[in-house]
Formats: C-alpha cells, sequence, structure tokens
C-alpha cells in the first residue's frame, strides 16, 4: 500500500490486496449418468441405488486479488470526507454449498465465486453546519449544533450460473449447465420487475442427448444497486459532559431498489425474472425510502 498526504488533512491510500487459498472443501454427486445413457447410465444402478451418492475432497483452491483506493478528509473546519472503491475478482470452483457443477470437466468450474462483487464505492461525509457557532445567546443555541452526514453505497452485481432441466439431456444425477447462442452484453436487457426478463431468452438452450452446453459457471452478472442514506443532528451541549440529540435519519433517500438475481434455470417459467430484493439487502430502506426520528442523551 502507499499513501500521500495532501493539504487540510487529505490522505489517499492505493493498495493492492491479494490471498491464495489452498485445500478447500469440495463435493459433488458420484452418482451421475452421462448425458443421453439415462437411468441405466448410473454407475450404481445395478446396485439397485438411483439416489445421490455425494464424494467429499478438499483439493479445492480461490484465489482474491483487488485494488483498493481510498481518499480520507480527516475533520476539520467542520468537514470530514472518506471515498473507498475496490476493483477485485474472486475466482474458484465451487458454489456458496461447495458444490462442484460439473464432474466431467473441473476447468468448467472455475470462475468468479458467487459472492464476488467486481466493484464497490462507498463515500460517507460528515458535516458540522457552520451557523451559529460563535456566541452564546439563544440565536446560536438554535442555529448552532447542526450536523449532516450521509453515506451512498454502489456495487456491481454477483456472478450468473444458468443451468436447465435434465430431463432433456437424459443425464439424471448430472447438473446440466445451459447453453447460449450469443454472449455478453446481447445475453441481457437490463430489465427488472413488471414481467420482464433481465435476459433475451431467446438466445438461451438446454442441452439434449449427447449434446454439451458452453456457458460455464458465472458467465453473467446480475443487476447492481446503490443507495443513499442521509441524517440531520442537532446537538444541545449542557456543560463539558452531557450533550442530548435529535436526529432524523433517512434510509435510502432516492428510493432505488436493491433487486436479487435473477431466475437462471432456463427450464423454469420464471426464468429471467427478478421478483424479491436481495436478502443481503435487508436493512433499513431495502424495501423502499424510510425515515425515522429519535433522540439520544449522550454522556
Amino acid at each position: 500500500q502507499v499513501q500521500r498526504d495532501f493539504y487540510y488533512g487529505s490522505v489517499l491510500s492505493v493498495g493492492y490486496v491479494g490471498m491464495l487459498d489452498r485445500h478447500l472443501p469440495g463435493d459433488y454427486n458420484l452418482n451421475y449418468a452421462l448425458p443421453g445413457t439415462g437411468l441405466a447410465g448410473l454407475p450404481y444402478a445395478a446396485l439397485g441405488n438411483t439416489s445421490p451418492v455425494t464424494y467429499f475432497e478438499n483439493g479445492m483452491t480461490s484465489n482474491y486479488n483487488a485494488l483498493q483506493v481510498s481518499l480520507n478528509k480527516r475533520f476539520s473546519q467542520g468537514i470530514a470526507f472518506m471515498a473507498a472503491y475496490t476493483y477485485s475478482k474472486a475466482l474458484g470452483y465451487t458454489t456458496a454449498n461447495g458444490e462442484l457443477l460439473d464432474p466431467l470437466n473441473l476447468r468448467a468450474n472455475y470462475g468468479p465465486m458467487d459472492y464476488d462483487r467486481q466493484q464497490t464505492l462507498n463515500l460517507t461525509h460528515l458535516w458540522e453546519i457552520p451557523w451559529g457557532r460563535t456566541g452564546h445567546n439563544l440565536v446560536s443555541a438554535v442555529l448552532g449544533g447542526w450536523q449532516l452526514d450521509g453515506v451512498l453505497t454502489w456495487y456491481t452485481g454477483t456472478p450468473l450460473t444458468f443451468t436447465a432441466d435434465p430431463l432433456l439431456c437424459n443425464c439424471p444425477g448430472l447438473p446440466v449447465l445451459a447453453g447460449a447462442t450469443g454472449s455478453g452484453s446481447a445475453l441481457v436487457t437490463g430489465n427488472f420487475g413488471n414481467g420482464l426478463s433481465y435476459f433475451n431468452n431467446g438466445l438461451f438452450y438446454a442441452p439434449t442427448g449427447s449434446n454439451v452446453a458452453n456457458l460455464n459457471r458465472g458467465v453473467l452478472r446480475g443487476p447492481g444497486a446503490w443507495t443513499y442514506n442521509l441524517a440531520l443532528l442537532k446537538n444541545f451541549h449542557f456543560g463539558d459532559r452531557f450533550n442530548f440529540q435529535l436526529r432524523g435519519e433517512a434510509y435510502n433517500l432516492a428510493n432505488t431498489v436493491s433487486p436479487y438475481n435473477p431466475v437462471t434455470n432456463i427450464s423454469s417459467p420464471s426464468f429471467g425474472l427478478v421478483n424479491t430484493l436481495a436478502p443481503e439487502s435487508a436493512m433499513p430502506g431495502a424495501f423502499g425510502r424510510e425515515v425515522k426520528f429519535g433522540a439520544a442523551v449522550q454522556f
């Protein structure tokens, strides 16, 4: 990390963060049938077992690389702010629950981790409003002690993996990755809500018979989101020890939407639809603008 101190108490930091993990757990079903072979192709079918047989191992790896930039201004002249930006990528072989989706081709499992967000930006500010800073009369008591705080958060979406119904490839027990006739932005419409698909559904296809699809894990990303929280505070100081504070807080002031990833099973009638808010956004303002008022005594 490299830091540089600028004028007025500002510090710029630029850093690289890297991490490599070895011997991570992974699992997949041993009792799967090759495409086109059906129930007769299950390795344990001759023993009367057509249910999954899970194999666990600890030979998986993952890695994380990130550029992290921050700019901080320490509190002076009634103002402080912080800006932090991260450009990163977390790569590995397994899903969030440690599963290998394609036991036939280990390389096809390598891709962005389910939790990976390629870009994040956080901006925070604190402004002690300069009204009534001097004097001890009634006007100064009413106009002084105001503070405006805010937090802006923006982030890109998490990876998407497309699957299909295993009935079409006649391969029970085998997770089926879907295929597409296009790539990149051609596969995405960017719509969500109102019954519109986030994808160009007609470009996706399910493998049939002994055919193999061409989409690996995490080939696209879901919708990103941003939110802005704002707080207005009024402090009444009593001596050196006590402070009475009135505060109004607006969560998600701009009333933005934090959508969950769309349905990615192309065999589902809901394929491409975004019907719910992201569970990681279950915080004040996740379901719309939320305003709160409160008071506190600090000593």
